[in-house]
């Protein structure tokens, strides 16, 4: 038995830093869940996904080139920025991983894009483009189901800003 303590010693340590280091199940793994909104004024809102989930939520069914055909739910993009607030003549969605993508004020009161928090009635894991994706209904809406517009549909959405 005591030539293999040193083997029991090392499964101790592996399992130790199995439960300490973060996995797939972590909170690391999931990613930021606050959404930061700025604005002109100095003012940083930042909102959770229980403030986004307090706003009326609208559903967008619609597919994507990453994925099949879904049901979206989310507040309206200008909603919460009206009730912050907030207007200006672009937003500016950032990613997580630092992707950024602009549509004009006006776009957005057109297209109505949404901040999806759910897909088909569950919260959208941070691997799978959540758990905030800025969305626009691709489907019902011809003349944005293409790239110069499915690149505007920001996952993993960390921040908006209104200039």
């Amino acid at each position: 038995m005591t030539r293999f303590r040193w083997l029991w010693r090392l499964a101790g340590l592996a399992l130790l830093l199995g439960l300490t280091l973060p996995g797939p199940h972590s909170a690391l793994a999931e990613g930021p869940t606050t959404l930061e909104i700025v604005g002109p004024d100095p003012d940083v809102h930042i909102l959770d996904l229980s403030e986004l989930n307090s706003f009326v939520q609208t559903e967008i069914t619609t597919t994507t080139p990453w994925t099949e055909r879904a049901t979206y739910s989310g507040p309206l993009v200008h909603e919460v920025l009206k009730r912050l607030g907030l207007t200006g003549a672009t937003i500016t969605a950032v990613g997580a991983d630092g992707y950024r993508a602009d549509y004009s004020w006006s776009e957005g009161e057109k297209y109505q894009p949404i901040l999806a928090t759910t897909r088909n009635g569950a919260s959208m894991p941070f691997r799978e483009q959540g758990p905030i994706w800025l969305l626009f209904p691709f489907d019902d809406t011809p003349a944005i189901r293409n790239d110069e517009w499915y690149f505007r549909a920001v996952w993993q959405v960390v921040r908006l800003e209104v200039r």
